[in-house]
């Protein structure tokens, strides 16, 4: 079933085995529904309780978030005691190798190991992109191969799942044939770059992706001029100033000169606005970006200007994997 935003979706399931409606309204049992939770790496970080409406025909439940599965209980006799092993699941992209003494285990009992050493081997022509550890993203020294240590008492109570992307090495040659990207370092808060394009375009960098436009405008020196910010697509002056800044957005300044009453001191400049991280417009940094991010890299997007400019994350003056790993941490910590 199709889901829009802000819809909820009814979801019809039998009794469980061996309990009746008549089991509910005597009060001999409870019904319950749990609804997975997941990061954005696909692994499970707990449970939510949902609605659960008892009816003589069954289990109504309301799901109004998404989750692949649904998991209904009912309570047994006796209290439940709350799980405390610690267990880790071992998974990976196809390019490569995650082992432990020796061998691909999937599932780890860490409670019983303590700490156990991981170790992550690339293809011969693979190397490694990414290793996040339940919602950590871990860096990476060497892309090759790598040994990871894992402590028992650094993992959550219940599934910890660890995933290791592999790469094509010939993606990371494509980036080198085809240069990386230089651009200027830049200092703290928003630095204005005259003319670094052939075409002669400027730059205003390294935004806060949670700048407002009025925020903005009162930030920058306004003696003297008039400043505007204008829409990417309408070049039409933005007058609903409570919005975000995003990358394309177009800072307009008007000058008078030092003196309103000389008009031939008039002139006005133009700087496209970047938001390092926002590729596709929108102000924030969110899951398309990454998407974009990649396709730049690995699929040759035509990215140009302020949006290939917003792929340098980190802002160290090149577009590198780096980026996309620090994007994605960004994500994970919101």
């Amino acid at each position: 079933q199709v889901v829009q935003p802000g819809q909820s979706v009814r979801v019809r399931l039998g009794f469980p085995e061996g309990t009746t409606y008549e089991d509910y309204m005597s009060g001999a049992k409870e019904f319950k529904v749990y609804h997975y939770k997941y990061d954005s790496f696909g692994a499970i970080t707990g449970v939510e309780t949902i609605p659960v409406e008892v009816t003589r025909q069954g289990l109504i439940l309301i799901v109004d978030s998404f989750s692949p599965f649904t998991v209904a209980t009912v309570e047994g006799p006796g209290p439940e005691k709350a799980p405390s092993n610690k267990d880790l699941v071992l998974s990976s992209s196809e390019g490569g190798t995650v082992t432990y003494n020796g061998e691909e285990t999937k599932t780890i009992n860490m409670t019983e190991k303590g700490e156990i050493q991981v170790v992550i081997q690339a293809d011969e022509d693979k190397a490694i992109e990414s290793i996040s550890l339940g919602t950590k993203v871990l860096p990476i020294e060497n892309k090759e191969t790598m040994t990871v240590t894992i402590k028992a008492d650094d993992l959550d109570v219940g599934t910890t799942r660890m995933y290791v992307q592999f790469m094509s090495k010939a993606v990371e040659q494509a980036d080198e044939d085809r240069g990386e990207i230089e651009v200027e370092q830049q200092d703290p808060g928003c630095t204005f770059v005259d003319n670094p394009d052939k075409d002669g375009t400027n730059y205003v960098e390294k935004i806060d992706t949670h700048l407002t436009i009025e925020e903005f405008i009162n930030n920058v020196d306004t003696k003297y001029s008039e400043v505007e910010i204008l829409d990417a697509n309408s070049k039409e002056k933005i007058e609903d100033t409570s919005r975000g800044l995003a990358t394309g957005m177009i800072l307009k300044i008007n000058h008078y000169g030092t003196d309103l009453d000389s008009p031939d001191d008039d002139y006005t400049v133009e700087y496209v606005v970047v938001v390092h991280g926002d590729i596709d417009g929108t102000g924030k940094v969110g899951v398309d970006d990454i998407s974009k991010w990649r396709e730049n890299k690995v699929e040759y997007v035509n990215l140009e200007g302020a949006y290939l400019r917003a792929c340098d994350y980190d802002t160290d003056g090149h577009i590198s994997i780096n980026d996309l790993s620090a994007m994605r941490e960004a994500l994970v910590n919101g």
